[in-house]
């Protein structure tokens, strides 16, 4: 077994399409205070546009690590590198599960 530390997404890159069978993880849960209907809009529109929200703001204990669910870009990534008809747990929480679903269902997932 080989531990790998970075962001996933470098990491990833070292892998070529479909080599993954299986996804276990307990990704960022973006437990934040400022999760009201106009930051759900705002974060909706970057996801839709390509782009990452959220990623400036601290999250649990005040964990910079954590102040945003993975976006779409990331799950991307993440479904390239797994086979067809891979499956994943994936870790949340459930003030955030919402974001997650949408976040993975927008990278190509199946619910």
């Amino acid at each position: 077994m080989k531990i790998h530390v970075g962001d996933c997404v470098d990491v990833l890159e070292q892998y070529p399409d479909n080599h993954f069978h299986a996804l276990v993880c307990d990704p960022p849960y973006g437990l934040t205070s400022d999760r009201g209907p106009e930051d759900l809009k705002a974060c909706l529109r970057a996801w839709m546009g390509g782009a990452d929200h959220g990623t400036e703001r601290k999250g649990f204990m005040g964990a910079a690590w954590d102040g945003a669910v993975p976006s779409p870009r990331v799950w991307s990534v993440i479904f390239a590198k797994l086979r067809p008809g891979a499956h994943g747990a994936v870790f949340s929480s459930e003030r955030t599960s919402h974001l997650l679903a949408i976040a993975l269902q927008l990278a190509g997932f199946e619910i």
